[in-house]
């Protein structure tokens, strides 16, 4: 149960008892696979009392309401953004865009409407942050100082492959361009009209306003404004009990104390004498300043492979996160010859419910420091989930006060404590049907557009999906660090291991006895390099041979 409990929480799913001790289920339902909706029904019976045990506990305190006004303290996070935002003069590694191709004939003055609408709903987006002796402060604009529009652009004159260079120019030039953190609202948008009803949509955020979760947010109020608008209906969202303002005041006033200062000592203690810059080989000189331009490559493995490592994570009780985190880190470890891996994960960080219809910055960042140097792979899953379980306990501490108590110094060239990073799909499914694939309103398609620019904040961004369909494996890298040719190496030593993984009978091997190599890779490192065999005179001596 404890598994099914952390997958839920990994893909931002909650259960809860209603008045009537009826089990409910709080978050993002669109992402409950078949198999988890199945491990929910055959678990009821014990979610039911351990949810009884848990409402005697204390609850993740109540956010309240403050109705803030004048300056106040930005939230950790933001404080964060606002700094490296001042280092370096601009943040566009930290803009959020959507992009959309368009398909019918869309509303522009509806659209207005319906941002204006979501800009009025949530006080971040109008919120603009100022320097006061040394500090950031956020200030809450009045919407009579809001003065939102859509940036139209006409290419519709244009041909072909001259208007597909131009729109693909103007998306990347305005995901690259920064905001002005003191001056814009943190929500620009743009339409290009190609045909009569044809164009490309982009809606862009900072970081500092938005996250992840938020994007998500944005996009279903989007579609339900519009739908409701163009029908005549009134708005159908709900009011937001608080502000982001609200969550960052609470963060400042109430998450303090014995209780977090003993999850402070728990992350000073598990990152102790931490590298402070991975071991894997670069293929060119880290420069002083990070470039943040990216280039992406894929792998996948088969659905018997992807069910296989399934059953392999049931049985030593690890999620299917866990496993994969597992395998990256003896992949990394066996590639930069250092034991000690240090990866970045996020977690959602909105334990309270008010926090979860929000638009703004609250995912939190987890340090997951491993040690791969196991005598045994069943020692090594255990020492993974524990891994896991430290940093899920000890998930309130923010990034930004963890870096400040380790005194981590601050670098132009890489981000503090870990440099790689890794993901999983919420669903852990390939290819799924998602309600973003291809969207639709009255009269219009909205489909995906695929810019060629791709941003790497880190150095490596693994993303892996894993699901009895299969698994998926995305790297986006830093291309003035890596070349192609490396990380294509390093995914196919991943899929290597991976289906070493697999195909494991006995968990007592040990960790580095799993192979990453090809069977072909092994015959040219140990025969063909080996192959130095050559023929000469016999009758010579061999001083005579040269």
């Amino acid at each position: 149960m404890n598994e099914l409990l952390e997958q839920l929480y990994s893909i931002g799913v909650k259960l809860k008892l209603d008045d009537a001790e009826n089990l409910k289920i709080i978050g993002k339902k669109e992402r409950l696979t078949p198999e988890i909706i199945n491990a929910i029904k055959t678990n009821k019976g014990r979610i039911v009392e351990w949810l009884k045990e848990q409402s005697n506990q204390p609850a993740a305190t109540k956010i309240e309401a403050n109705h803030l006004s004048g300056l106040c303290s930005p939230s950790f996070a933001q404080q964060r953004l606002w700094f490296i935002d001042q280092l370096q003069g601009g943040t566009p590694e930290y803009n959020m865009p959507n992009v959309f191709e368009v398909q019918g004939k869309l509303d522009l003055a509806l659209v207005t409407e319906v941002f204006t609408q979501i800009i009025a709903r949530h006080e971040v987006l109008r919120t603009v942050y100022q320097e006061v002796q040394g500090e950031a402060k956020q200030r809450i604009r009045p919407m009579t100082e809001v003065d939102f529009g859509i940036n139209e652009i006409d290419f519709s004159h244009l041909q072909h492959e001259a208007q597909s260079e131009a729109v693909n120019e103007f998306v990347e030039s305005d995901i690259l361009q920064p905001f002005n953190l003191a001056e814009d609202l943190m929500l620009r948008v743009s339409y290009i009209l190609t045909g009569a009803d044809t164009g490309v949509l982009i809606f862009n955020m900072h970081h500092i306003a938005s996250d992840g979760w938020s994007m998500e947010v944005l996009t279903k109020e989007f579609f339900a404004l519009y739908e409701a608008l163009i029908q005549g209906l009134p708005n159908p969202l709900p009011d937001l009990e608080i502000q982001y303002a609200d969550y960052a005041y609470w963060q400042h006033t109430k998450l303090e104390g014995e209780a977090l200062d003993k999850q402070l000592d728990y992350w000073v203690e598990h990152l102790d004498a931490v590298p402070p810059v991975h071991s894997l080989p670069l293929s060119y000189t880290r420069p002083e300043v990070k470039s943040h331009i990216g280039a992406v490559v894929q792998g996948d493995l088969p659905a018997s492979i992807g069910k296989k490592l399934l059953a392999l994570a049931k049985q030593h009780q690890l999620t299917p996160f866990m496993l994969l985190h597992g395998a990256l880190s003896l992949l990394l470890a066996r590639h930069s010859n250092n034991a000690d891996i240090v990866i970045g994960t996020s977690t959602a960080n909105r334990a309270q419910e008010e926090l979860a219809p929000l638009i703004g910055f609250f995912v939190n960042t987890l340090v997951l420091r491993t040690q791969t140097d196991q005598g045994s792979l069943s020692e090594y899953f255990e020492h993974i989930k524990q891994v896991h379980l430290g940093a899920q306990s000890n998930q309130d501490v923010p990034f930004e006060q963890l870096v400040e108590r380790l005194k981590i110094p601050r670098s132009s060239a890489h981000t503090p404590l870990f440099q790689i990073v890794l993901t999983t799909s919420t669903d852990y499914g390939i290819d799924s049907d998602s309600s973003l694939d291809s969207m639709a309103l009255s009269g219009v398609t909205l489909v995906p557009y695929q810019a060629d620019m791709v941003q790497a904040k880190f150095d490596l961004h693994i993303s892996m999906n894993m699901s009895s369909a299969g698994v998926g494996i995305t790297w986006k890298y830093d291309t003035s660090l890596f070349n192609d040719a490396s990380i294509q190496k390093l995914n196919e030593h991943l899929c290597q291991l991976l289906v070493a993984l697999s195909e494991v009978k006995h968990s007592e091997i040990p960790p580095s006895s799993l192979p990453v190599l090809s069977q072909t890779e092994e015959h040219y490192l140990l025969s063909e390099l080996n192959d130095t065999k050559v023929s000469y005179p016999k009758d010579k001596a061999v001083h005579e041979l040269f």
